[in-house]
């Protein structure tokens, strides 16, 4: 059975494209035959699903474009209108946000809070 890996990128820092680069490229690299991983974007206090996206789809970063996502209790929720459906559960999370709150413990508090380990 495969292990869900969350992979995590994004900020609000000036080193949020190279953070955009190293999540594509960790996800690109992931061995698929050990692990499901998924992309999430995080921004603003935000996450947003991140799969199957190239480094000019962040460039400009436009929410209404992205798929919302809440991380509450260990998954991440999708929400449409006042419905809560359960996403994605990952048995770990790989942080690769640079700067700002991927560096300053925010976000591996975060993680921590919401029973994900990283």
């Amino acid at each position: 059975m495969k292990k869900k890996l969350a992979v995590i990128f994004g900020g609000d820092s000036c080193e949020r494209d190279v953070s955009v680069i190293t999540g594509l490229q960790a996800i690109d690299a992931i061995d698929k035959n050990r692990f499901e991983a998924r992309g999430f974007f995080f921004s603003r206090g935000r996450f947003y699903t991140a799969d199957n996206l190239k480094v000019e789809d962040f460039c400009a970063f436009e929410p209404a474009r992205f798929k919302e996502v809440l991380l509450h209790c260990g998954a991440f929720y999708e929400i449409k209108g006042s419905k809560i459906k359960k996403f994605f559960q990952p048995e770990a999370a790989l942080m690769c946000a640079h700067g700002g709150d991927g560096e300053n413990g925010v976000l591996s508090g975060y993680l921590e809070m919401m029973g994900v380990p990283y």
